[in-house]
């Protein structure tokens, strides 16, 4: 039985005002958020026989692709921080779901770049794959 994951559109690094967008949301709270759907999501894997996980990163992983906070295509965003500590952050929140996930199956990742960090995902996928270079069930 093969386990999917996929957490999309997490924009991290979007900087929200919550008088303006309802929630207040910064890079340390998305983090946040992102582990514990992760730790809910993979709570089911008890019920039922796991042999695998698919794990999707990507689909807007980052809010911005570039050092001027704008999308792959020029659209500026609001930025929490600088782009290499949220690139840092994203780099170090896919390990620690991936770290989690291997706890209960052998995982494949998936990384899929979307439109506002084509760059920066293709860099994450590749970061990822240096990570795990000596993984026996790495793809």
């Amino acid at each position: 039985m093969l386990f999917e994951l996929c957490i999309y559109d997490l924009h991290l690094g979007k900087l929200t005002w919550g008088e303006e967008s309802g929630e207040n949301s910064d890079l340390k709270s998305q983090s946040r958020r992102v582990l514990e759907c992760l730790d809910e999501l993979l709570s089911y894997a008890q019920y039922y026989p796991i042999e695998r996980i698919l794990l999707t990163v990507g689909n807007d992983w980052y809010n911005s692709d570039g050092k001027f906070d704008t999308t792959t295509g020029g659209t500026p965003q609001s930025e929490d921080t600088r782009w290499q500590k949220t690139y840092r952050a994203g780099r170090k929140l896919a390990v620690e779901m991936i770290d989690r996930c291997t706890a209960i199956a052998p995982v494949d990742v998936q990384v899929i770049s979307g439109n506002h960090d084509e760059t920066r995902t293709f860099f994450l996928g590749d970061a990822l794959t240096a990570w795990y270079h000596d993984c026996p069930t790495s793809k």
